[in-house]
């Protein structure tokens, strides 16, 4: 009876290891050698390659990125246009969220979210997406630094993640004033110069570039381009011009100030000032007719000249009749006086 019990364990112990042995399709034992037509010798026994073990995960990277603009200006809006790829041949990942954040606090979303869904991208795939932000004032200018958070999962669900680094370049805003103008002399003849000159300031947190000035075409004044060169953020310039009065003018004329900032974009700027163009008046003209004095006003005229020679003529007629009668009379008196010592002697006779 024991024997019997032991033989019954012992064929069910046989049937369990047979069970338990791999089973091979091509009906080799475990562990079987290579044959001939495989390329090896006959009973040199070819291990088995080695099992793989993990499996393989789906990358998503980021294969475009641009802003628009592409110079993000420090207070202003500006879009990202990004595109995301699906590297993977064989799997789609699906649930993907895309963060993007600043390093700093400084970049803000339009719409109150930084992230952007997407369903699902299937394999060698690529899908596009735009966003939109703000830019604090306070920014300085020159690239900054943003992370773009990308999390997905596989098909599997398992949750997968990876991260790009990218930058945007920030710039300022350039803003100029200028000064009073100061014009010397104020008032001109057409053919006179005058100066004219004023003070270019920098009221923005960039460098000025190329600073010209130069008067708008068209005017009765003209004069000569002046460059004034760079000026740093909070700093002045002068601008000083010498300008030519072409023709008369009472109207206010008009200077262009230009400028560019760092990435070689003009801005224009007008300024006007006062300057009063008189025609030009000779003191002594060459051909100016000599006019006669009008004979009323000379008093030399045919009639006043016979007059004045008639009683020039009859004063001295009467002059020379009363000297006549004078001197008539005279010696009429001078006679008498003779007469008079001739009968009376002046002294006395001697007596004999």
């Amino acid at each position: 009876m024991k024997l019997r019990a032991f033989f019954i364990l012992l064929a069910l112990a046989l049937g369990m290891f047979a069970l338990a042995a791999p089973a091979h399709a091509d009906g080799e034992p475990p562990g079987g050698g290579a044959s001939v037509e495989d390329g090896g010798d006959v009973g040199s026994p070819v291990p088995d390659p080695p099992a793989q073990t993990g499996t393989s995960m789906p990358r998503i990277m980021l294969t475009a990125f641009t802003t628009e603009p592409s110079s993000v200006l420090a207070g202003g809006t500006f879009r990202v246009d990004l595109t995301v790829q699906n590297m993977s041949t064989t799997s789609r990942v699906n649930n993907i969220k895309i963060t993007l954040s600043g390093v700093e606090a400084g970049i803000l979303p339009m719409d109150g979210a930084a992230s952007t869904f997407i369903r699902t991208i299937r394999p060698e795939h690529s899908v596009s997406r735009d966003m939109t932000f703000r830019t604090m004032a306070s920014m300085e200018a020159g690239p900054h630094p943003l992370t773009l958070n990308i999390e997905y999962e596989d098909g599997d669900f398992n949750q997968l993640q990876s991260q790009e680094t990218v930058a945007i370049v920030v710039t300022h805003a350039p803003r100029a004033d200028t000064g009073t103008v100061q014009v010397l002399p104020e008032f001109v003849s057409v053919g006179q110069d005058a100066s004219v000159s004023f003070a270019v300031n920098n009221l923005g947190r960039t460098q000025l570039y190329n600073v010209r000035a130069a008067l708008k075409d068209g005017q009765p004044v003209t004069g000569s381009e002046v460059f004034v060169g760079n000026v740093e953020a909070g700093a002045s310039g002068t601008a000083d011009l010498l300008v030519f009065a072409e023709s008369a003018n009472f109207e206010p004329v008009v200077v262009l100030l230009s400028y560019e900032d760092a990435d070689g974009n003009v801005t224009m700027l007008e300024k006007s000032f006062d300057l009063v163009v008189e025609e030009y008046v000779e003191e002594f003209p060459e051909e100016f007719p000599e006019e006669p004095m009008p004979e009323a006003e000379s008093g030399f005229t045919p009639l006043t000249l016979a007059v004045l020679g008639g009683v020039v003529l009859l004063a001295a007629v009467v002059i020379a009749l009363v000297v006549r009668a004078r001197r008539k009379r005279a010696r009429a008196t001078l006679d008498d006086d003779m007469a008079l010592l001739d009968g009376d002697p002046l002294l006395p006779a001697d007596p004999k």
